[in-house]
């Protein structure tokens, strides 16, 4: 029996205790070369699984950074594009409220004669615009929408509209000989804040401030300035957009005022402030975006 169990631990033809001392050696160099063969090829595996690890978890911060970099610039992108937006609105189109503004004033009569826009357009209808720094104003005199009998005219009494009939105040905007206007025009946009005139008599229906597209003002004493003939309007233009000064079709007859100022705003151009801001804020931000 011991024998036959020996025989399963040791498959040896001999038992341990009496192998010779050259096969126990024999068997002791087996077992060692075995061990390190072992534990060489477990640590093989650990290093192999250590370079997976390793190559996995950069792959993943390479795809992170990479996700990270696509979301921002297209963020950026749609702040550039914004941007963009915001000074095409800007530049194009007036405000109430403008940090920078170029206020002008057109002059056409004060209480005794004609003064330089007032002179430019007298007997001249049509003429060529009257221009002041950069902005252009055109205008026309019409006779009940009609500009064939009427012509643009001042002198010491004012300056309106002289149109053919006997009865007629030249140098008025009235009513004698047809409903007289004159209309006109900015080749810029800009905000119309008040209107001069002078002769305003009536607390309703006498002169009238109308926009085309826009807002109608009835500009009488009930609305005009305290103890002034003249009124705020804070009425903003595009650029071409026909402006109307006319006589009421409800007055009176022989009612009449004269046109002595036009006093207009114009925004400063944005467009070129916003897309060096752009500009300047996509160059950070690359700059920043290259050192993630």
């Amino acid at each position: 029996m011991k024998l036959f169990i020996s025989s399963l631990i040791y498959p040896s033809t001999q038992s341990p205790s009496t192998q010779s001392p050259t096969a126990k050696k024999e068997n002791y160099r087996m077992h060692h070369t075995s061990s390190k063969r072992g534990l060489a090829f477990q640590n093989t595996l650990n290093t192999q699984n250590t370079q997976n690890t390793q190559s996995t978890q950069s792959t993943q911060n390479t795809q992170s950074t990479f996700s990270h970099r696509l979301c921002t610039a297209q963020f950026s992108v749609r702040i550039f594009l914004l941007s963009l937006l915001a000074s095409f609105m800007l530049g194009s189109a007036p405000t109430a409220h403008v940090l920078n503004a170029q206020n002008l004033v057109f002059f056409f009569h004060n209480n005794s004669g004609l003064l330089d826009a007032g002179t430019h357009f007298d007997a001249n209808n049509p003429a060529e615009p009257y221009a002041l720094e950069s902005v252009e104003l055109s205008m026309e005199a019409l006779l009940d929408g009609v500009s064939e009998n009427a012509e643009l005219n001042g002198g010491s009494d004012g300056f309106g509209i002289n149109s053919e009939g006997g009865s007629d105040q030249t140098q008025r905007i009235d009513n004698s000989n047809g409903l007289e206007s004159i209309e006109f025009s900015f080749n810029t946009a800009g905000i119309l804040q008040t209107i001069d005139l002078r002769y305003i008599e009536e607390s309703a229906d006498e002169a009238i401030l109308s926009f085309t597209g826009g807002n109608t003002f009835h500009l009488n004493t009930s609305t005009a300035l305290s103890g002034q003939d003249d009124f705020t309007i804070n009425e903003a233009f595009s650029a071409g957009q026909k402006i109307s000064l006319s006589i009421s079709s409800q007055a009176e007859a022989n009612e009449n005022f004269s046109l002595e100022a036009i006093h207009i705003q114009i925004p400063e151009n944005n467009r070129a402030i916003f897309g060096i801001g752009a500009a300047i804020f996509l160059i950070v931000f690359f700059r920043r975006l290259r050192k993630v």
